[in-house]
């Protein structure tokens, strides 16, 4: 299994709904997608992130796949002016 983790911070705190929609829908449109977990933290402090992306793939090449997909690509375009900050993690397990 391969996991992919990205947190985000942005602008407008409405920007995180409306960024974890655009990601939620990414859900049984991509098939090397397992498993997609979206969260949101009301908590405001430094240390918090807004969101969290949780995903999952067969392998590395799966996720590599999704990475490219158009549907992901798409998702990039609605974040990119929202997103003040990010972090990534992948890790296979």
């Amino acid at each position: 299994m391969y996991s992919h983790v990205v947190m985000f911070r942005f602008g407008e705190p409405e920007d995180a709904e409306q960024a974890a929609n655009a990601l939620r829908a990414m859900e049984g449109r991509i098939p090397q997608l397992r498993y997609l977990e979206v969260g949101t933290d009301p908590d405001t402090s430094e240390r918090a992130a807004d969101l969290v992306l949780l995903t999952r793939f067969d392998s590395r090449e799966a996720y590599e796949v999704y990475r490219d997909h158009p549907q992901h690509r798409e998702v990039l375009v609605v974040l990119k002016d929202m997103v003040t900050w990010s972090a990534k993690v992948d890790y296979s397990d």
